[in-house]
């Protein structure tokens, strides 16, 4: 049996047309249904749908030829303009997460277009990531076995879904770190990480942190579980807003630190309101950072000042991104104040008057005006409680924004 078009009836004056038609570039079979006449519920449709699948199963499959029919019903769009091309095999080759630090290269399925806002890229540049070391490390959860790593990528648009109008195979992009639709409220306000449509998993996120952030490419199933670009291909949701054209002018090498280093160290810059005149510190002189000083220095900062303990990389941040440099280690040191090792030496210094703390006290309560307190706590003068040893009495004591 090797008709092209089945048409399944499904009563006297319903019927629904089932055409089996190749996937663009020959990668399997595309099921496509529609109402000839009558009204068809949906459970009608999906049981034309369940007919056309036990077809392909006993071997029915489409010819390569399109009948008058099928032109008449195909409507043009930016892929018929700019067929996919074929890549060959149902598998292709990634980088995999098989481990607290174990990585293989194995083979994954061929990513397909799954929505009509999709792209797949075919990978020209994929780079490592210092959050790939959270991944390989085991400190991030719902990694899985198999798992392809890589969140930053420049490539070749090689197939475009029916929705796509900014993207033409042969286009060659790069792809932002962040999934994000582009619709929703925080995409309106620029905040595509934290897009409520980019991560299919939210509901982990919820749990664990109490909202959800958006996808993110070969970043564990708690953003999404995408595949990420140390592939040969790579599916693009929202391609859209996602993926950038690259001007001819630009290199894959340098266009693909778009896709997070450059985009993070400048928003670090821009978060911390860099302006004209300005004195900036850099901590660290890795990709971002380095990135982080040169947006400083293009932001119009008077000094840029790159901190750092390995003179290959300082080396880089004076000649590349224009910043004065300065060899020194920074340690940071925190936990929960060891009283006992401090409190008799403070007792001691206070003894000698080195230590005055009375000052402190900005108020005196009785203990039933407790509620007082809670309402005054964390206003503008951010008040602390304490209780006197009979517990009649408490005062407030002022402290700084931000301590606790």
């Amino acid at each position: 049996m090797k008709g092209k078009t089945v048409v399944a009836v499904l009563g006297t004056a319903e019927a629904v047309e089932v055409k089996l038609r190749p996937a663009p570039g020959g990668r399997g079979t595309e099921i496509h249904a529609r109402v000839t006449h009558g009204a068809v519920s949906d459970a009608d449709l999906r049981r034309a749908l369940r007919i056309s699948r036990s077809l392909l199963e006993v071997g029915v499959r489409p010819t390569t030829g399109q009948t008058d029919d099928d032109a008449h019903d195909t409507q043009p769009g930016p892929a018929d303009h700019h067929p996919a091309r074929t890549r060959g095999g149902h598998v292709v080759k990634a980088l995999q997460w098989q481990g607290v630090n174990k990585l293989a290269v194995g083979q994954v399925p061929d990513p397909e277009i799954r929505n009509a806002g999709d792209v797949i890229v075919k990978v020209n540049r994929t780079v490592t990531c210092g959050s790939d070391l959270h991944l390989l490390g085991g400190y991030i959860p719902f990694m899985e076995r198999g798992d392809v790593l890589g969140p930053e990528f420049v490539g070749e648009v090689i197939e475009v879904g029916s929705d796509v109008r900014r993207h033409r195979v042969g286009d060659r992009v790069v792809v932002s770190s962040f999934i994000a639709c582009g619709r929703c409220w925080f995409c309106e306000q620029q905040l595509y990480s934290l897009c409520d449509n980019g991560n299919t998993n939210p509901a982990i996120t919820e749990t664990l942190w109490g909202h959800a952030p958006g996808g993110c490419f070969g970043y564990s199933h708690a953003m999404g579980g995408n595949p990420g670009s140390h592939a040969e291909y790579v599916r693009v949701p929202f391609a859209d807003v996602g993926a950038f054209t690259v001007p001819d002018t630009v290199t894959d090498e340098r266009a693909l630190f778009a896709s997070d280093s450059a985009s993070t160290g400048w928003m670090g810059a821009d978060l911390g309101g860099v302006k004209p005149g300005d004195v900036v510190a850099v901590w660290g002189a890795g990709a971002v950072g380095q990135m982080a000083a040169r947006a400083a220095v293009l932001l119009g900062a008077d000094r840029v000042v790159v901190i750092d303990r390995y003179d290959n990389r300082l080396h880089q941040a004076e000649k590349h991104a224009g910043a004065e440099i300065l060899n020194k280690a920074l340690t940071v040191r925190g936990a929960q104040m060891h009283g006992q090792r401090y409190i008799p030496m403070l007792l001691d210094r206070m003894a000698r008057g080195e230590l005055v703390t009375e000052y402190l006290a900005t108020h005196v309560l009785p203990l039933d005006d407790a509620p007082i307190a809670e309402g005054l706590d964390g206003g503008d003068e951010s008040l602390r409680v304490l209780r006197d040893p009979e517990g009649n009495e408490f005062c407030l004591v002022q402290r700084g924004p931000g301590e606790s």
